[in-house]
């Protein structure tokens, strides 16, 4: 047997994601992306570069950090 989870916070991301997909393009950065590339079917068509950070390593982690420090000069992304 499966066991659900209903978390309505991610029915909130998602919808407003979105909302604003259509204006991301170019060199994109992905804090706290996570485990799972839950998201990423939204940008995919529309993004060059896809760079995700998280504060734990999962496979397709390009960055581990807190964010505090970004190893990218100003305006690298889009």
């Amino acid at each position: 047997m499966t066991t659900v989870i209903y978390r309505p916070e991610r029915y909130l991301i998602a919808e407003n994601l979105q909302k604003i997909a259509s204006y991301v393009q170019g060199k994109t950065l992905d804090m706290g992306a996570g485990s799972i590339n839950r998201y990423s079917f939204l940008f995919k068509e529309k993004v060059s570069t896809h760079v995700r950070i998280d504060r734990s390593y999962f496979e397709g982690i390009d960055i581990v950090g807190d964010g505090s420090y970004l190893p990218f000069k100003n305006a690298s992304f889009d």
